[in-house]
């Protein structure tokens, strides 16, 4: 059994005002000035609104997990941040401090574990974050057969379980559930790289090696394990000729219905194991976006074409309408959502940032956070990095709609950098649990 290693407190953050661009055609915002903002998060209060003490208060923090990649191998490494001090401090205080070292290591995953085939995928689900890869090591076992492992780490108790891998069943008929449309995943496993949602208490994977078929991984109470299943019908993906990826997704607040984009939209219900072409729009942002309640919307990261108001290439964040399904066809066509992207690119430091380093997490009541990932030589001007050494700068920022409707992002407090030796400049994942 693993144990996490719990990190120290760390400050944070700003206060800085952006205003968005609408949709395409839109005029051009200007910025606002800087101003304050309280948090209102019910932790941070000596008492919370039903009355609940300060301590019981505590027992329901959560914490950023970053998973980093080790430079020049597969070793992944889980680092556990404590962002809930971020209003602390005096703004000089924080601003001016100089980059801190990482806590120690929550978990550690070797590439004697992992292997060599660089297709580790990272998310998370409840308290427990999920590895899924093909492991070279353990292929040995299967006549070289990359084998397809997954591993689940319970951030509470510091347990690691393995997946139930594939290849353990006997060939045979699949065994389907009483509706009828879900499968039991003797031979199915997601295909690399593909995308994935947490829905509930599964972890649905959209892109399957089986016919576009999608899965979910859940933990099966009777066998205390964790289990992949399919549905029965695929994804439409393939229509329109060619088949193509989800290249973006998002969870209606329904707690049911994921929509995803390839070269058109469609939704998945997860009840019914079913999918339908929605549109041959596509959502504005690339990956994941995040349903805020606050907002009322899904805000996510989109890498600008040109042609939206934004620098080609470049990441912004913007905020994208939920579709309403009440009276809509259960498999009928949706009108495509309107969106806003802001007119400043998403990073908090003056270094251009790859997309894929960095992550958006949706920390809740309209906050989010961002993580980078960039050279620690690019920080000063002239400096050398030392074997790899890479700065992981942390962001937390409020998203809110003006009452004309545009998106205005106000950083909470200058962002709290941790220097991280031997470091691949890649964010495998980031995780608000």
């Amino acid at each position: 059994m693993l144990r996490s290693i719990i990190a120290r407190s760390q400050p944070l953050l700003s206060h800085l005002r952006w205003r968005a661009a609408a949709a395409p055609g839109a005029a051009k915002p200007r910025i606002l000035p800087l101003r304050a903002y309280a948090t209102d998060d019910d932790t941070a209060r000596p008492n919370g609104a039903d009355g609940r003490t300060a301590a019981a208060e505590s027992n329901l923090r959560r914490h950023l997990y970053v998973v980093l990649k080790e430079r020049r191998s597969v070793t992944h490494s889980i680092y556990k941040l404590d962002v809930d001090d971020l209003h602390d401090g005096e703004h000089a205080t924080v601003a001016d401090e100089a980059p801190r070292r990482l806590p120690g290591r929550a978990l550690r995953l070797g590439a004697s574990l992992v292997g060599t085939y660089n297709d580790t995928h990272f998310d998370a689900v409840g308290s427990n974050i999920v590895m899924t890869t093909h492991s070279s090591t353990l292929s040995v076992l299967f006549a070289g057969t990359p084998y397809f492992l997954t591993l689940v780490y319970d951030t509470k108790t510091g347990k690691l379980d393995g997946g139930r891998p594939p290849h353990e069943f006997p060939p045979g008929p699949f065994d389907s559930e009483p509706d009828g449309d879900v499968l039991e995943a003797r031979k199915w496993f997601p295909s690399h790289p593909y995308q994935s949602a947490p829905v509930g208490d599964k972890l649905w994977a959209l892109n399957g090696e089986e016919e576009n078929t999608p899965g979910y991984l859940a933990y099966e109470e009777p066998d205390e394990e964790w289990a992949w299943k399919m549905c029965r019908r695929p994804l439409p993906l393939d229509a329109g000729g060619g088949r193509s990826r989800v290249m973006s997704h998002a969870v209606h607040p329904d707690g049911r219905t994921v929509f995803a984009s390839s070269s058109f939209t469609f939704s998945l219900d997860t009840r019914r194991c079913r999918s339908a072409r929605r549109g041959d729009w596509r959502l504005p942002f690339h990956g994941r976006g995040h349903y805020d309640g606050e907002l009322g919307a899904w805000v996510g990261i989109r890498e600008a074409d040109g042609t939206d108001g934004g620098v080609k290439g470049s990441p912004y964040l913007c905020s994208c309408d939920v579709p309403d399904l009440a009276g809509v066809d259960v498999e009928g066509p949706v009108p495509a959502p309107a969106w806003r992207m802001c007119d400043q690119e998403l990073t908090f430091l003056k270094t251009p940032v790859n997309l894929g380093c960095r992550a958006l997490v949706h920390v809740g009541h309209g906050r989010f956070c961002l993580v980078e990932v960039v050279p620690a030589a690019s920080v000063a001007e002239g400096a050398k990095a030392r074997g790899g050494e890479c700065l992981l700068h942390v962001t937390v920022f409020r998203a809110e709609h003006c009452k004309n409707g545009e998106l205005v992002v106000t950083p909470c407090r200058p962002g709290r950098s941790y220097l991280v030796p031997n470091c691949s400049l890649c964010l495998p994942g980031a995780f608000w649990i």
